[in-house]
């Protein structure tokens, strides 16, 4: 749709999002878009529940 434009022609300064989709080069090339990666965070939710460890002690947001 038009959500790429809209957000190059708004006053919004950045928008965040995850890694977790696949983007297209549109989305990715956008200077207004940061694509921030989730890969870290579920690296370690995967060792803590392997381990035992609690994952909503430092996990959860």
């Amino acid at each position: 749709g038009n959500a790429l434009k809209l957000i190059s022609s708004s006053a919004i300064d950045e928008v965040i999002i995850t890694d977790t989709v696949y983007q297209s080069s549109l989305v990715l090339n956008n200077k207004k878009i940061t694509v921030v990666t989730v890969a870290p965070l579920l690296a370690e939710a995967i060792r803590r529940i392997e381990t035992g460890e609690s994952i909503s002690k430092d996990l959860i947001l």
